[in-house]
């Protein structure tokens, strides 16, 4: 059974789903990137949490974007 209770102004979803959606990728692929070690995440019982250092973590250590000097 879902909870269908409203969540709070500002809530941020930290589960691989919310991760996911914050930052354009697949369920699949952000287990993946748990698997890696790139993306830390913590299991709070059976669910699996996502805290806003790993996210900030995992997106410094992404390479920037090549830039091309072609005229």
């Amino acid at each position: 059974m879902h909870n269908t209770q409203k969540k709070p102004s500002g809530y941020i979803d930290r589960t691989p789903a919310g991760f996911g959606k914050r930052n354009g990728l697949s369920l699949s692929t952000v287990y993946k990137e748990i698997r890696s070690g790139r993306l830390k995440a913590k299991k709070v019982g059976r669910r699996t949490h996502i805290t806003e250092q790993a996210e900030t973590d995992w997106e410094k250590s992404l390479p920037d974007y090549p830039v091309s000097n072609a005229n």
